[in-house]
């Protein structure tokens, strides 16, 4: 990787970059922006190999808390619901095998995912979080959470206008 950055630093100093030779500013930018990126993103395998990185049990039976997060995911983040690739979303309950999952995530070249797991634990459920995004994966937990205990805000952005609702909501709910 270091020999690319050198190579593409080299390349964009030249001071005849406009030459026949070699390939424009705009174009090498490109190819350097999508090697980073390449290196950056995670196959499907390795995302489904990587732990939840963020657990919490509910007093609330996990196929109802399923049911809320999936329809805050279906109302918050519709499929299709970005410009820049669209958003997909997977709910699907597992009731023999005692747990449910909800995935959403961006159909665009540059994969950003999120999942909710909902098991069943005793009377109550346990609800995990993993994300692409690992920095905004307690936001992610935090807003399925919400969800299940019965909000039905969307609670956009993390660090956007639903911050301060969602905060609020979860202090006097949790």
């Amino acid at each position: 990787m270091l020999w690319i950055t050198s190579f593409c630093h080299k390349m964009l100093s030249r001071s005849d970059s406009k030459s026949r030779y070699w390939p424009s500013k705009a174009a090498l930018s490109v190819a350097f922006s999508v090697t980073l990126l390449s290196g950056c993103m995670q196959t499907a395998e390795q995302f489904e190999a990587k732990p939840y990185a963020v657990r919490e049990n509910v007093a609330l039976n996990y196929q109802a808390a399923y049911q809320r997060i999936a329809a805050g995911l279906y109302r918050c983040a519709p499929p299709g619901g970005l410009p820049y690739g669209g958003t997909t979303l997977e709910a699907q309950l597992y009731p023999d095998l005692g747990y449910g999952e909800a995935r959403t995530g961006t159909a665009s070249a540059i994969i950003m995912q999120t999942v909710a797991r909902i098991e069943k634990n005793g009377s109550g459920a346990t609800i995990s979080t993993k994300s692409s995004m690992p920095k905004h994966v307690q936001w992610e937990h935090d807003r399925f959470v919400a969800w299940a205990l019965g909000a039905t805000a969307c609670f956009t952005g993390a660090n956007g206008s639903g911050a301060p609702e969602l905060a609020a909501f979860l202090a006097a709910n949790r």
